[in-house]
């Protein structure tokens, strides 16, 4: 396959597919409640584990039977096509990916609530500031 036929075809073809399979499949596994971590944080709360675990086993039951079409070089037939799991994987890779970015970003967001400090000034007032910006501040403070 040329580079060309690659990037603007057959990715293309790949995240259309996810984006269906996302709206499709996701929507069973979500149910009602419009999160799409809902089926892992579900069974996460069932089986004592962090919804990455749970997501994880999801994951590797399509990862091991690609690993055995391809060891078998294809002469097992399955209900459903190597690529089909493939897309299935992608799309728990993709889904990896957000719950790690969420987290990611929720300990930033944690980290920055633990820098902020408030100082009342004379006449009322109060100035609220990040500690990391002006990281002398608490020593001067403290020798006062």
């Amino acid at each position: 396959m040329k580079t060309e036929e690659f990037t603007e075809k057959h990715l293309p073809e790949i995240f259309a597919r996810l984006l269906e399979l996302s709206n499709t499949k996701g929507v069973e596994y979500r149910r009602t409640e419009g999160n799409v971590f809902a089926n892992f944080d579900r069974l996460a709360e069932m089986l004592g584990l962090r919804h990455d675990q749970v997501l994880a086993v999801y994951l590797t039951k399509h990862i091991d039977a690609i690993m055995h079409e391809i060891a078998t070089a294809g002469e097992q037939k399955y209900s459903e096509p190597v690529t089909g799991r493939i897309e299935d994987a992608l799309l728990y890779l993709c889904l990896l990916h957000a719950m790690k970015s969420t987290e990611a970003a929720r300990d930033a967001s944690e980290a920055h609530a633990d820098d902020i400090r408030t100082v009342q000034l004379l006449g009322g007032g109060k100035l609220t500031y990040r500690e990391s910006e002006y990281p002398n501040s608490a020593n001067r403070t403290a020798r006062r």
